[in-house]
């Protein structure tokens, strides 16, 4: 019988944080899969990821990605215009950042421009 040896603090991370990861892409959701291809090439506003996604909380999927790929594979800018009253506004857009790009890449679920 061969005696089992303990794995050190870092493989113990690093074995947590794939098994973390995997469950993660495993509960990726055609929501997430649509805001990917919204957000994949160009900025997308707030209100056309609402449309991507099927839902109006697009901001909730844009952080599930994030705490999937980064806070860093997602960015944010915001826009200033006019509203229907003629009022000065904000909103944001959105847009795949190339290290989000690869992360996903990484990860099997985004294959060049193509989104899983």
């Amino acid at each position: 019988m061969t005696k089992k040896i303990a794995a050190t603090p870092e493989e113990a991370t690093a074995s947590k944080s794939l098994v973390n990861h995997t469950a993660a892409v495993r509960q990726l959701g055609p929501r997430e899969r649509r805001l990917i291809s919204a957000i994949a090439t160009d900025w997308c506003s707030r209100e056309n990821c609402d449309r991507a996604v099927g839902t109006t909380n697009a901001p909730h999927y844009v952080q599930r990605l994030r705490m999937l790929c980064g806070e860093d594979a997602i960015q944010l800018r915001m826009v200033d215009g006019v509203d229907r009253d003629n009022r000065k506004c904000r909103w944001g857009e959105y847009r795949l950042t190339e290290r989000g790009r690869e992360r996903l890449q990484a990860l099997g679920l985004m294959d060049g421009e193509r989104v899983g």
